[in-house]
């Protein structure tokens, strides 16, 4: 918008300039919600610009003799009001000049504030790389004519045709992989991790990788676009092929700039599934190791990494392009901008181009959860590294603080100390922004806020309630139904035992004997009677006791409550041994639940609690209170299904100690508040404590510092 009464301290010094565009500049028409952009391009660098159609006209009009003063007025009468302003202006000849898109500028560039706007752009793309140390990118080569040699393949893949025989691929190794699934997740991380599979994993990687950015440059070519240059990415120190696919940001359709920011995936998983497939026909080996590698890159691996939208890879410019947000990232930023300068600082010139209400809600929502994970990912890396070269580890993070936090900090900082914007508001300008701190600290450290903390447990009974085989023998009946209320000593289940029913007869007819030799016997030899006296009273007890051992087959309640033998039609006919756990009598009353807290949480419980809930998954919380706590913290679970083998949270390891959790933990048992909660024993919940507010900040604080002590021991 044209501005009045309102002269820019940069105006004068190219006001008198008379640039126009570049001989080598393709300019195309973009429609953006039935909005009209034009995007300028150097065809021998690949910079662009994107400029809105009040912008072009003003581009339009210089043509090396008019000057910029005289363009812009020209431009006001031709499209009035909407003409660009003078701000406008110079930041759009600064874009320019920079992108390489003008040329006989002497006179714009010599000793003005513009030239010094497009030096600094070129040191920020140079110091970018050095602020970037996890995506550091070394151009190589110009690959246009190998593309251009490769150009029918492209044709092929990108046509009806190509993709028809990528859904039937992709299909086929899909259904290959989820009935093969049980072989291909057995050890899944021994295997990926070994050290045998180190090196053909790198080398896959890189095939794969380099196979996946081809793909770009190959759909780049399939709709007339260029790519000059192909170069290697250190990508968390990882070299990664990269090409620059930036010419398809001109194609004026959408769904082929979509085509090519998804061609590396597209590629990727035709690939992964040719290799699932061989892989299901080939012997072990190093071949078949190597297939599994390629499945693993061009599947899950490149899915969760490029179609993450947070990031700057594919799935961010896809998402752009699908929700018609061209520059998402820097729209975001500079939305991020205007708002600081409108309203914390008061600037009443500050301007921005968006119009939509819904545009000003996906910019902001990006850039703020863009920026923090970002953060988040940084640190993640940080602490990866630092547990094999702690002292790299500590500067990545230290850089990601200082990136993050501090220099963003320190040049809020200059802005308001130095810049020429304030001159006439710089007092209102600090207040607003000390304001504005003083706001977010109060947020962050004062107001305080929900302090929540999770875990597992594994639902359990008293040792009342637990149903155990009184003797060895078979199972012959059960005799109520699972689920059935049941009393303290209903008979619950029925056994057998053939050997005990043999030794009964033996012992029978043994004492059946005795008793007529002892009658005999006290009649012609008293002593002898004595010995055979002696001999029944011992018969006696070994009858008693296998009598009791016969009784003891037939189990009964011990306890009130609900009968639950896991699988009944898989108990009978089994053959069990005396003490062995059959199954339960759940009394609602007397029901706990086992819970494992890590080590990091504990001193929150032990402070004390609001609430604690339990809940199976998708179930509704029910309110439980804490029975006992065990002091000491042990390695062994209350249950394997609260391991990660059995679907739960805690990772395990064995050795010759037996199976046990990595990190020591302390166990808590709960019991629910309300009776006849209803979960069956052994059955897997989620706790969650509730604890007294605390302020954000806090909370952040004491996570941060468990996590460091935790992986860095400092």
């Amino acid at each position: 918008m044209a501005e009045t009464g309102f002269v820019n301290p940069y105006w004068e010094t190219v006001a008198k300039a008379a640039p126009r565009l570049n001989d080598q500049v393709y300019i195309s028409r973009h429609v953006v919600r039935k909005k009209i952009w034009h995007v300028i391009e150097n065809r021998l660098t690949g910079r662009q610009v994107r400029i809105t159609p009040e912008a072009y006209c003003f581009i339009g009009l210089l043509d090396g003799d008019r000057t910029v003063e005289e363009a812009m007025g020209d431009t006001a009468r031709i499209i009035g009001d909407t003409a660009p302003g003078q701000s406008d202006v110079l930041k759009l000849l600064s874009q320019m000049h920079a992108a390489g898109l003008m040329s006989n500028a002497g006179q714009v560039t010599r000793g003005s504030a513009l030239h010094e706007r497009a030096e600094k752009m070129r040191r920020q793309r140079i110091l970018q790389q050095l602020r970037s140390p996890l995506a550091i990118r070394i151009p190589l080569i110009d690959p246009d004519r190998m593309l251009r040699a490769l150009a029918p393949l492209g044709s092929f893949l990108f046509s009806k045709l190509g993709a028809i025989v990528w859904l039937i691929m992709a299909g086929s190794g899909t259904a290959f992989a989820l009935v093969h699934w049980t072989e291909l997740s057995s050890g899944f991380l021994d295997r990926v991790f070994a050290a045998e599979n180190v090196i053909v994993m790198g080398v896959v990687f890189a095939v794969m990788k380099f196979l996946h950015e081809m793909g770009h440059g190959l759909a780049v070519k399939r709709w007339g676009g260029d790519v000059h240059e192909l170069g290697i990415m250190f990508l968390v120190f990882v070299p990664v092929p990269y090409v620059d696919a930036t010419a398809a940001n001109r194609f004026p359709s959408r769904f082929q700039r979509i085509a090519v920011s998804a061609a590396g995936m597209y590629v990727e998983m035709f690939l992964a599934a040719a290799a699932i497939l061989l892989w299901g026909q080939t012997e072990q080996g190093l071949f078949k190791a190597a297939l599994f590698n390629a499945a693993l890159v061009g599947s899950v691996s490149t899915l969760l990494f490029n179609l993450n939208p947070l990031l700057k890879f594919d799935g961010y410019y896809i998402f752009s392009d699908l929700v018609e947000l061209p520059n998402l990232s820097m729209r975001g930023s500079g939305y991020m901008r205007y708002l600081a300068e409108r309203y914390i600082l008061r600037m009443k010139d500050s301007s921005t181009l968006e119009e939509s209400g819904r545009d000003k809600s996906w910019l902001l929502g990006y850039a703020v959860s863009s920026a923090v994970y970002r953060l988040f990912i940084v640190l993640a890396i940080a602490l990866f590294v630092s547990q094999k070269f702690f002292f790299v580890g500590v500067l990545l993070a230290a850089w990601a603080v200082a990136q993050m936090l501090i220099m963003p900090i320190a040049k809020i900082a200059i802005f308001l100390v130095s810049s020429p914007k304030l001159r006439r508001r710089r007092t209102a300008a600090w207040a607003g922004a000390l304001c504005a701190a003083a706001i977010a600290c109060g947020l962050l450290f004062l107001v305080p806020a929900p302090r929540t903390s999770y875990t597992q447990g594994v639902v359990w009974v008293p040792e009342n309630g637990e149903i155990v085989a009184g003797a060895d023998g078979f199972v012959d009946a059960i005799t109520l139904a699972e689920g059935a209320q049941v009393s303290q000593g209903d008979m619950l289940v029925k056994g057998s035992n053939m050997a005990l029913d043999t030794e009964r007869q033996r012992l029978l007819a043994r004492r059946e004997a005795l008793e007529a030799r002892f009658r005999a016997e006290s009649v012609t030899d008293r002593v002898a009677a004595g010995v055979t006296r002696m001999e029944h009273e011992q018969t006696e007890r070994r009858l008693a006791w296998v009598d009791g051992r016969r009784e003891q087959l037939a189990v009964h309640a011990q306890a009130s409550g609900l009968f639950s033998l896991g699988v009944p039609e898989d108990m009978l006919g089994r053959y069990v041994k005396r003490g062995q756990l059959l199954g339960f009598v759940i009394s609602p009353e007397q029901a706990t639940v086992r819970v494992a807290v890590s080590q990091r949480d504990i001193g929150l419980v032990r402070e004390g609690v609001n609430r604690i809930e339990i809940a199976t998954s998708g179930g509704t919380p029910v309110e439980a209170l804490i029975v006992r706590e065990i002091p000491q913290a042990s390695s062994q679970l209350p249950s394997m299904a609260l391991s990660i083998m059995g679907g739960g949270q805690f990772e395990t390891i064995s050795d010759s100690q037996g199976v046990r959790a990595v990190e020591e933990l302390f166990h808590v048992e709960l019991r629910a508040v309300s009776p006849g909660f209803g979960y069956r024993v052994g059955q897997k919940v989620h706790v969650k404590f509730v604890h007294s507010w605390e302020p954000v900040g806090f909370q952040t604080w004491r996570r941060m510092r468990q996590l460091f002590l935790r992986n860095l021991n400092v």
